[in-house]
Order: C-alpha cells, then structure tokens, then sequence
C-alpha cells in the first residue's frame, strides 16, 4: 500500500525532481528502459533512485509506472 501511495504522490506534488542528467521533455521509452525500471521497481529501490539511474525525472518515473498498472503491464497487489 506504501508503494501504491508513492506512485500516485506525484499528482499532489508542487515541484518536480530532476534525477540525473535528464533527458529532453518528451522523450519516448525505450522497451529496455521500462524493464529496467520494472526491475527496479521490484527490487524495492526507492523511485529517486531509479529516476537518477535512468536519467529521468521522478515525475517522469511516476506517471510511466501509473501508465503501466493502468494497462495490466505491471501488477500490484
């Protein structure tokens, strides 16, 4: 349920966080990169670190996972 609580927290956030280098707004995922970050995810790392370590923003981090739960992509119990 904590996991569940970080991944929607983005929607109330005031100010976005940069991991990284950052990538340019809008850049595409690559299948690669979501079953790293799906990896990651399991592993139990915290997002911010999964955001640093893929060179995305935490926001970004956030709304991929929602996007893969919403289309069956990733299971959370």
């Amino acid at each position: 349920m904590e996991r569940l609580f970080e991944l929607e927290q983005f929607q109330m956030a005031s100010s976005v966080y940069k991991g990284g280098s950052g990538k340019a707004k809008g850049t595409a995922w690559t299948k690669s990169e979501t079953d790293r970050l799906i990896a990651m995810y399991f592993e139990q790392q915290p997002l911010r670190e999964i955001a640093e370590a893929l060179s995305r923003s935490y926001m970004s981090i956030n709304k991929r996972l929602c996007y893969l739960r919403k289309n069956g992509k990733l299971k959370i119990s």
